[in-house]
């Protein structure tokens, strides 16, 4: 009796044992299926329209491997993005530098097949795991799938690759890497996390095979940079001084500025601090050109209403220049930092219509630390107060990040694809230069030529003297506001110029002169001042010279009873207040010489 049922025992273990072989032969357990994951979801510039996203894992277990010889079944992948995807399209068939991985080969063994032409189908070889991966097809691009709107590109294909089930004692990785997507389109968004990339895999054969996810994000939207920047007050009769500026570009986070990388960079799920991502140059064309970018990050001041008549010269690298942290200038750029030639020697650029555009690319860059990389901008301008060189006004600047596309939209593979690009989200500009004018303004409180009594005017330009001053000269705007014996005052006059060191006389009833001392360059050659008969009122000058000073003389006719002198009112604030804020204290908002009246 006992040996019969020690006999009962090994039947139903035989029985059990056989049941789950004949179970796993035919699919009745361990379903073959996947769990999806993203790898290290990056943070990614909320100003960009390319952006890297992270890697999409798929760790698919289960099934049974395909017996040897026999064909090993194709699976199509879907993968659908809540922005649009922006990698780059690398043929009119719309297959992208985005790329499939199974089983993270090694570098040499990497095999591309395009399965959107070619049959990249291969046969198994029966027994757990399955195919080894390492020596047969195991790249694969993917296709961007357009919707409606040629805009609407959020969804990748990879349609008939063959992924042969591990069974159940061993895992299928199959990795998305090199997508990049726009993130300016989410914005930084709001809550704890702001806004995410986030994607959603789908994977089909002859029937569904169950995917275990929720939306994965691979990429937190993050603002990449600030932009500040100095500022310096001239005056129109000076020269320039050589005077930079600083334009400061401050990272927001460890990988908001990288430069380009150098190729290879094969190795799957390995982070590259670089532009680039995955790159294999030995794929077939054109998919060895997958994941390389066009440029570093750009980094791009923009000016504009810039004064006439001024160029500004760009530092050739940022102030430290140093191995890890530097960037450099981009002549020939495009005025939205597209295009041109890296260098390090400073360049001279011309606005047009009051704007330029400097732009500087990063070509080291360390990402353990936040890095702020400064530039200066020097305006030059040969000081021509005749000719109104340089201009008055303030010339303003923004910064963003470059090469900028206004509209952020799929480019088509015919297109300049550039990568990364960006929007330009500036904001507002700020001033980091302001041309004041150089001139005096004199009030004369009462002048008058009626009755018996007449007035003689001086206006002398005192900016020639033993101190070494930059001699001035130009002419006078006389505006007389009172009555000319009753009726409308004159209109305003401007007299002739007035060189440093002369000066301007006249009388109400009888006109006068520029006085003259021979060395004027460039000569007067009329130097009469009209004569303002039977007025009575007060007088502005307004003098294009800043050491302006005035002095009126009231008598009776010859002089002959009474007489009276005054000095004239300096008007502007003093051009010893180093500060632009000290010119808008006055009602004329210029700065010249009071000389504590």
């Amino acid at each position: 009796m006992v040996t019969f049922r020690k006999s009962l025992l090994l039947l139903a273990v035989i029985a059990m044992t056989a049941a789950v072989v004949n179970a796993q032969q035919f699919g009745e357990i361990d379903p073959f299926a996947c769990v999806a994951t993203a790898g290290v979801p990056p943070i990614v510039r909320a100003e960009g329209l390319a952006e890297m996203t992270g890697d999409i894992l798929l760790t698919c277990r289960g099934g049974i491997p395909t017996i040897q010889n026999a064909a090993v079944p194709k699976v199509n992948v879907r993968v659908f993005y809540n922005t649009f995807v922006t990698s780059k399209v690398l043929n009119s068939r719309m297959m992208t530098e985005a790329l499939l991985m199974i089983d993270d080969p090694a570098p040499a063994d990497q095999q591309l097949c395009d399965w959107d032409v070619d049959d990249c189908g291969i046969v198994g070889v029966g027994g757990e795991p399955g195919v080894d991966y390492s020596n047969v097809n195991n790249v694969f691009p993917g296709k961007l799938i357009l919707g409606n709107v040629v805009e609407d590109g959020n969804t990748l294909d990879w349609n008939g690759i063959p992924i042969d089930p591990p069974g159940t004692r061993s895992a299928r990785i199959i990795r998305i890497t090199n997508v990049r997507g726009n993130a300016a389109r989410l914005g930084v968004g709001g809550g704890f996390f702001g806004s995410q990339i986030q994607a959603v895999v789908s994977l089909t054969s002859s029937t569904s095979i169950p995917v275990n996810q929720v939306a994965l994000t691979v990429g937190f939207v993050q603002e990449g940079l600030t932009f500040t920047n100095g500022s310096q007050n001239y005056l129109q009769c000076e020269p320039d001084g050589d005077v930079a500026i600083s334009l400061t570009f401050r990272e927001m986070f460890g990988t908001a500025f990288e430069p380009i990388g150098t190729s290879p960079q094969n190795i799957p799920g390995a982070i590259y601090p670089t532009e680039n991502n995955f790159v294999n140059p030995n794929f077939p064309a054109p998919y060895n050109l997958a994941g390389i970018a066009s440029q570093g990050t750009r980094l791009i001041a923009k000016f504009t209403n810039i004064p006439a008549g001024v160029t500004l010269t760009l530092s050739g690298t940022d102030t430290t220049n140093s191995t890890d942290h530097s960037a450099w200038v981009v002549s020939g750029a495009d005025a939205n930092g597209w295009g041109g030639t890296l260098g390090t020697a400073p360049i001279t650029i011309t606005p047009s219509g009051g704007a330029a555009t400097a732009t500087w690319e990063v070509v080291a860059a360390n990402p353990t630390f936040l890095q702020n990389y400064i530039f200066t901008v020097t305006p030059n301008y040969t000081p021509n107060v005749q000719s109104g060189i340089p201009g008055l006004g303030s010339g303003l600047v923004a910064g963003s990040y470059g090469p900028l596309l206004n509209e952020p939209k799929y480019i088509p593979y015919t297109s300049a694809q550039v990568v990364p690009r960006f929007i330009d989200d500036s904001g507002d500009p700020s001033i980091f230069m302001t041309v004041n004018p150089c001139a005096t303004n004199l009030l004369y409180p009462y002048i008058v030529n009626q009755g018996t009594f007449d007035t003689g005017v001086i206006i002398s330009n005192t900016s020639k003297d033993p101190f070494l001053t930059a001699n001035q000269r130009g002419s006078c705007d006389l505006y007389f506001y009172g009555n000319t014996d009753g009726g409308l005052a004159p209109d305003m006059y401007t007299t002739p110029e007035v060189p440093a060191g002369t000066f301007a006389a006249f009388t109400l009833s009888g006109g006068g002169a520029v006085a003259t001392d021979g060395t004027e360059d460039p000569p007067i050659v009329d130097n009469n001042i009209a004569a303002f008969p039977g007025f009575a009122g007060y007088m502005i000058a307004h003098c294009r010279f800043q050491y302006g000073h005035g002095y009126a003389f009231i008598s009776d006719m010859g002089a002959q009873k009474l007489a009276q002198g005054y000095i004239a009112l300096v008007l502007d604030s003093s051009i010893y207040d180093d500060c632009y804020e000290c010119s808008v204290g006055s009602r004329t908002g210029s700065k010249s010489e009071p000389l504590n009246q």
